[in-house]
């Protein structure tokens, strides 16, 4: 039997972007869909269960930086490697 969800789920992960260059985020279940955040950061992918059935997951494009269109996991990612270099 599944239990009710009742308020978000928080998990972090470890994921790569299309260049293969990897790093953490945090992946947060809500009653309404999923959000990815870059780790450290205010960057959030919000992506509603809908969208995820139609295939789109589209939903927050419009605050993405047209250069990482083809690499939204490296713009979730980008502040965090620079903090890495930098620190």
């Amino acid at each position: 039997m599944a239990t009710k969800f009742t308020k978000p789920v928080l998990r972090e992960v470890t994921v790569q972007d299309a260049r293969g260059r990897g790093g953490q985020a945090v992946v947060t279940l809500h009653s309404w869909g999923v959000t990815l955040r870059g780790k450290g950061t205010h960057r959030k992918l919000n992506i509603t269960w809908a969208e995820m059935a139609q295939g789109m997951c589209l939903g927050s494009l419009n605050v993405i930086p047209p250069r990482f269109m083809q690499n939204r996991l490296g713009w979730l990612l980008e502040l965090q490697r620079q903090e890495t270099a930098n620190g």
